[in-house]
């Protein structure tokens, strides 16, 4: 029986890579308060060497997942499973369930969410502008010592779509990898308190970072 997570404490973003792009991990968790808007925090950042087979991407997040929910934290797997996500998406489950919740997001070009709860397809600029709203409003730490995802923020380039939707991609010669995994875990822990509909591109390049 799936075990369903309705308020997860740590969720872990993984997006499992392609040909030139290697995977990335983020763990985020979240901490409560008193505005009911809950602090979240980057606890673990990742990449793991290019060409790393889906088995071996499976074994390393269970073993990342497993633990935090054996130390008592409410622990939920966010899956980029666009592309070949499918088969990543196919192995944690065998390693994961019941005891770690999975969700498995399609990232798409439509304007609205779809699929399931554990299997959702969701629109590019929400997940976009999931990081820039968390970032906008403060409530996102990353540590100094995640070098690799600042950077990555920065890099990216972003666009506002003829629709109004963001879109983006990482800059020449960088990747994204990280980002995406943010994006999935954001997705994830925070989709009861964002609204996206009116957020608006704040510049062509490093929009996922807040200006100071």
């Amino acid at each position: 029986m799936r075990r369903t997570i309705r308020r997860p404490t740590i969720v872990i973003g993984v997006d499992p890579g392609q040909a030139i792009d290697p995977p990335g991990i983020v763990a985020i968790q979240a901490a409560p308060q008193t505005n009911d808007k809950p602090l979240l925090n980057v606890v673990h950042t990742e990449r793991l060497p290019l060409g790393t087979g889906y088995q071996a991407i499976a074994d390393h997040v269970s073993v990342i997942a497993t633990a935090a929910n054996d130390q008592g934290q409410s622990t939920v797997v966010a899956l980029d499973g666009t592309g070949v996500g499918r088969a990543v998406n196919e192995l944690l489950h065998d390693r994961l369930q019941p005891v770690v919740g999975l969700v498995s997001i399609t990232w798409t070009g439509a304007t609205n969410v779809g699929g399931t709860t554990a299997n959702p397809t969701v629109p590019k600029g929400d997940l976009l502008a999931g990081i820039q709203l968390v970032l906008e409003h403060r409530r996102l730490s990353i540590p100094a010592a995640a070098v690799a995802l600042t950077d990555e923020l920065l890099a990216f380039k972003a666009r506002q779509t003829a629709s109004g939707q963001l879109s983006g991609e990482a800059g020449p010669g960088a990747h994204d990898d990280l980002v995406a995994a943010l994006a999935v875990a954001l997705w994830v822990v925070d989709r009861d308190w964002r609204q996206r509909a009116q957020v608006k591109m704040a510049s062509a390049a490093g929009i996922l970072l807040p200006r100071t």
